[in-house]
């Protein structure tokens, strides 16, 4: 996949010998690259911002660009599966939004809401019984998240509270016990 990207040092870390170097730097400014380029770019940015969607709504127009455009320089956003992507993106995101806790943490509902759609077909869930035992040890798997929320609305007063969102819970979500 060509990697259009907003700098002018295309080829780092690409070994050429001097013949495939002019080459490629004419080939540069044709038209025709540029267009394939632009096109590439174009749906680099869709699957973005579809990955995003929500955190990304939440945002100044020119904070989104500039977070988007930052993304896909750090030549990101090329991977064939869209979750995995995804993942990355909101984590790159999450970590621009670390002094804003509203924003944080819709990023990491985001996020959470994504793993736990993209395990909820190869989820197995673990026996009951099991975890009842004293010997037994419980860990967060790959499809799951715990978000923290500052205050949830219902209570009076607001207090923080967490949540735990995993495939196949009874309610895509369930309340971390402290």
């Amino acid at each position: 996949m060509l990697r259009e990207q907003n700098r002018d040092d295309h080829l780092r870390g690409v070994s050429l010998d001097e013949r495939e170097g002019r080459y490629i730097e004419n080939l540069r400014d044709t038209p025709e690259l540029r267009f394939y380029a632009g096109v590439q770019r174009s749906w680099r940015i869709m699957r973005a911002t579809k990955a995003a969607h929500l955190t990304l709504s939440l945002l100044k127009e020119e904070e989104r660009e500039r977070l988007v455009n930052e993304w896909l320089d750090s030549s990101a956003g090329v991977y064939s599966f869209f979750h995995v992507e995804a993942d990355l993106f909101l984590d790159f995101i999450g970590r621009h939004l670390s002094d804003r806790l509203r924003e944080l943490t819709v990023c990491q509902f985001e996020r959470a809401t994504l793993r736990a759609s993209d395990g909820a077909n190869v989820f197995v869930a673990p026996d009951a019984t099991a975890l009842q035992s004293p010997d037994s040890r419980l860990r967060r798997g790959s499809y799951a998240a715990v978000v923290r929320f500052e205050a949830d609305p219902l209570l009076d007063p607001p207090e923080p509270f967490s949540d735990l969102f995993s495939p196949r819970c009874s309610r895509i979500h369930a309340p971390v016990v402290r």
